[in-house]
């Protein structure tokens, strides 16, 4: 009798943590900051406290081999960038730092960044994440992401909290169908 009275305090704990967790994060979803891109068809929540931030859109990209021929084209990428105070990147001119990427490649590309992925040389791997680690797809786009840390140098006032709070961002990924005009 103990053991069942035991592991039905556990569940209910359990019950009571996953409510807690569910509502702390709805509450955090109303005070984000909601962005969205028509163009490829997606939108994320954004912190708060990242009022500030600025995208670059990058379209039309073409990722090259290592001999530098096509491999697949029609590509956009959206960084998401925030200011810096760390004194030797203001001191170099950089007033902002890149915090993740997202990625978008075409559906009409995916044999062709398949074959290019699975090959001896995939090259850029940061681009074969839409076939090993997709976020989502609509009806035109495969959907990738990576948080800067990974890949390049990043300001000191960046942090590892900082950067795993792109993670939380992305579990707010949505995406829409576009129009093929």
């Amino acid at each position: 009798m103990k053991r069942i009275l035991g592991i039905v305090i556990l569940v209910l704990i359990a019950a009571a943590c996953s409510a807690w967790l569910y509502h702390r994060d709805k509450l955090a979803e109303n005070k984000a900051i909601y962005y969205q891109n028509s163009k490829l068809g997606f939108s994320i929540n954004l912190p708060a406290e990242w009022s500030n931030y600025t995208i670059t859109q990058d379209d039309n990209l073409v990722m090259t081999d290592d001999k530098n021929m096509p491999v697949a084209e029609g590509m956009s990428a959206v960084t998401f960038e925030l200011p810096t105070t760390d004194a030797n990147w203001l001191k170099g001119g950089v007033t902002k730092g890149d915090v993740f990427i997202i990625s978008a490649f075409p559906l009409s590309q995916m044999d062709k960044l398949k074959e290019f992925c699975s090959g001896p040389n995939p090259g850029i791997w940061t681009n074969c994440l839409a076939i090993t680690s997709p976020v989502a797809k609509n009806n035109k786009y495969i959907f990738s992401y990576l948080r800067a840390d990974k890949i390049t140098d990043y300001p000191s006032d960046f942090t590892s909290e900082f950067f795993s709070r792109v993670d939380s961002v992305m579990r707010t990924f949505k995406v829409s169908d576009i129009n093929q005009n």
